[in-house]
């Protein structure tokens, strides 16, 4: 029988035993339930728990220590308990700002009668995502392989070995809407568990086995990744593009920074025009839709129609850290404004509201607010005008579309925008400067009424990837935009997880309230390299860079594949898979990030063993990759870079001089992703970066030498100079304003 056909059969068993559940009983069980657990641990935030979760520092799983539902964390003593109780798990993950994860939360793990039921017939386990990725990627995958949907909260019911056998993400207490009842789903399976076990148990251990080998790649040695591979991606994704409001495909759309990025790359080796325009169309739509916050900057989670305009209203420190490094190198290709002031908008509100105490970055912040999903972020008219005044508050509803029929629930809207100001003005009849300074003014009487407001939730825990991303898109900004605050904001970041998140050679994955959660993973390891070198390149302190190998070196020890090549994401003993990263979500890859952190590494250091362990990743994963393409967009840059070349830079000088700065700010100004940046002189990066010694100042002056591929150019003195060696032509000042017609 093949495993299709067994998935099938377990799904009707548990609808069968279902059916006659409800036959027998029909609606007199409700009232059956009428008593539930009650404990008495106390929490970390002072308030009672009534199960196992008191003592957990997530965020996530702190929401849920009060609840009925007797949940564990995942650990040794819940699988214990379900072997000792022949139970199986019933597994719930989310994370702190789901919205779903809250609207299930207080609709079904809230409710006395289901909490009693997975009581006396399930053990039940909380997982935060963001803390145990490797987790979420295991069951993820093995629901998607039962033909569900991915997302969260994600919901498992696995055997106390951890094999799963049923699966799904939010459902409603009771059916509503096509979607079966939790209570429902629950007894049909409590009763199969009972009645038709062996079944259950065959098609949890092949579905474990066919989630193994969808997690763990062995290659087949046949594919070879070359120009035509980026070129089928690229064919792809212009046919998925969507020609009127840009992204790709239909609602819901994601803002996808990988992909994005990966045009931009795609754009700078070939000078293909409409990978350019695909860039710059979904943009600046996100920036004008409500995708983009209005008033304060940075961007939510995705968008819920084609257009933009109506948001999923969380905001993810990972959205906001390659969206403002997106918006900087579209500003860098295209000398546009537009892009520069809306990444300066997202760091903003990074530095503002995102940044912790001692330097790192907080997670997320919440969709939800007073109860309700984006009751923070919305308006209504009457409220517009009673804060500007009737003629300022009618300016502002006609430009952000606010009116009295409303964009989102109860009428109320959410801000977006289908015009530039030049436009708006235009079709007011008024000057450009008049609008602007009304809406200058009304955004900020708006924001400090909208502060006034019940905010949503902030997670303030600091996840080592995400900071990552982060410093990286701080190191950008100050290396394109030159504003020191943005360097500081960086080199701290740096220095707190350096300090706080590095301990004994291991990176570990979350800090929060002085506390460490368990060992980093993959993209840990990978993206903080990444950021390491970057911040090199903006401070040429040595440590970053020795930092970086150093991880790199780690990242080997723990995650490296000797079998089959690649890397596993988690060296964690107590999940049931190792898995393999390849394909890129709303980040890259753990294994694309470590594979552009080996190539950069090859380039600096001339160690070719960093160059060889790259090609060993391509080697590994090249079967997925040109499989489908665009779903491994990292990757693809990779490839860009690879088959462009990268450039070496070496610089001469001493670094606080005037003619020194030139040169580097220089080098922030123009589109030149595949380079990597080291300072002569400095006996700490000689000793691992041959390229740099023998590298002396021209008469005297800072000055840079241009290499590729390990041979360089005359050494040049002048911006301009350079420039040329890099294939440039010089650009406007960063200062300088570039019109453009918005």
């Amino acid at each position: 029988m093949s495993f299709s056909s067994q998935l099938t059969i377990v799904a009707l068993v548990i609808a069968a035993a279902l059916a006659a559940f409800l036959a027998v009983y029909g609606s007199e069980y409700w009232p059956l339930m009428a008593t539930t657990l009650a404990g008495t641990t106390n929490s970390a935030d002072g308030a009672v728990s009534r199960n196992h979760l008191g003592g957990e520092a997530s965020p996530y799983l702190q929401q849920h220590a009060g609840n009925p539902v007797n949940w564990y964390p995942w650990g040794e003593e819940a699988f214990a308990e379900a072997k000792a109780l022949d139970r199986p798990i019933f597994l719930s993950i989310g994370y702190s700002t789901c919205h779903w994860c809250h609207v299930m939360e207080e609709e079904s793990f809230e409710n006395e009668e289901v909490a009693r039921f997975l009581n006396e017939h399930f053990i039940s386990v909380k997982v935060d995502r963001e803390e145990r990725p490797d987790i979420d990627n295991v069951y993820m995958t093995a629901v998607q392989i039962m033909g569900g949907r991915g997302g969260w909260p994600l919901t498992v019911v696995i055997t106390p070995d951890k094999e799963p056998f049923f699966g799904g993400t939010y459902f409603p207490p009771t059916a509503r809407g096509g979607l079966p009842g939790l209570m429902d789903v629950l007894t049909g399976i409590e009763r199969a568990w009972r009645t038709d076990r062996s079944n259950i148990l065959s098609v949890a251990k092949q579905l474990m086995d066919a989630t193994s080998k969808h997690a763990i790649s062995v290659a087949s040695g046949e594919t070879v990744l070359d120009s035509s591979t980026v070129d089928t991606a690229f064919r792809t994704l212009q046919n998925q593009f969507d020609e009127r409001w840009g992204g790709f495909g239909n609602a819901p759309k994601f803002p996808s920074p990988p992909t994005m990025a990966f045009l931009l790359r795609h754009w700078y080796r070939t000078k293909e025009p409409k990978a350019l325009e695909m860039v710059e169309k979904t943009l600046t739509l996100m920036a004008q839709g409500g995708l983009h916050d209005h008033l304060e900057g940075g961007f939510h989670r995705y968008s819920i129609d084609r257009y933009w305009r109506v948001p999923h209203f969380e905001k993810m420190l990972y959205d906001n850290a390659q969206l403002s490094e997106l918006y900087l190198e579209t500003f860098q290709v295209t000398g546009d404004q537009f892009y520069s002031q809306i990444a300066t908008k997202t760091l903003e509100y990074v530095l503002a509201g995102m940044t912790g105490p001692g330097g790192g970055f907080y997670t997320a912040t919440d969709a939800d607010s007073e109860g309700e999903e984006g009751t923070f972020f919305v308006w209504r008219p009457e409220e517009i005008k009673k804060i500007l005044g009737d003629d300022d508050g009618e300016l502002l509803c006609l430009y952000y579309h606010v009116d009295d029929i409303g964009s989102f629930e109860g009428g109320s809207s959410v801000l977006y925008v289908a015009m530039t100001e030049e436009q708006f003005a235009q079709s007011m009849d008024r000057t450009v400067d008049d609008v602007g300074e009304t809406l200058n003014r009304g955004r900020a009487a708006l924001l400090a009424a909208r502060r006034l407001r019940e905010p949503p939730l902030r997670d303030e825990k600091r996840l080592a990837s995400w900071n990552a991303l982060m410093i990286s898109a701080f190191a950008k900004g100050y290396s394109v935009l030159h504003d020191e605050r943005y360097r500081e904001a960086a080199t701290n970041a740096g220095r707190f997880v350096k300090g706080r998140m590095w301990k004994d050679k291991a990176l570990y994955r979350r800090w929060m309230d002085d506390g460490l959660s368990g060992p980093g993973f993959l993209d840990d390891y990978a993206l903080m390299a990444s950021a390491a070198i970057d911040l090199y390149e903006i401070t040429f302190d040595a440590n970053w860079l020795l930092w970086a190998t150093e991880l790199a070196s780690q990242m080997g020890k723990r995650f490296w594949d000797q079998e089959n090549g690649g890397y596993f994401f988690t060296d964690q003993a107590d999940v049931p898979i190792r898995p393999k990263e390849i394909y890129d979500g709303v980040m890259p890859s753990g294994n694309a990030a470590a594979s552009e952190v080996l190539l950069k590494l090859g380039e600096i250091t001339g160690d070719t063993m960093w160059r060889e362990r790259a090609d060993s990743v391509f080697a590994a994963f090249a079967d997925q990759i040109a499989s489908y393409p665009p779903g491994h967009a990292q990757m693809l840059s990779n490839l860009e870079l690879m088959l462009a070349g990268l450039f070496e830079i070496v610089l001469a000088g001493e670094p606080n001089s005037e003619g020194f700065a030139e040169l580097v700010e220089g080098l922030g100004e123009p589109f030149v992703p595949h380079k990597v940046v080291a300072l002569a002189g400095d006996p700490k990066v000689e000793a691992i970066s041959p390229m740099t010694a023998g590298r002396p100042m021209l008469g005297g002056l800072p000055t840079a030498y241009v290499c590729r591929n390990y041979a360089c150019q005359l050494p040049v003195t002048e911006v301009k100079e350079m420039y040329s060696q890099l294939g440039l032509q010089p650009q406007r000042s960063v200062g300088e304003p570039e019109p453009s017609g918005r």
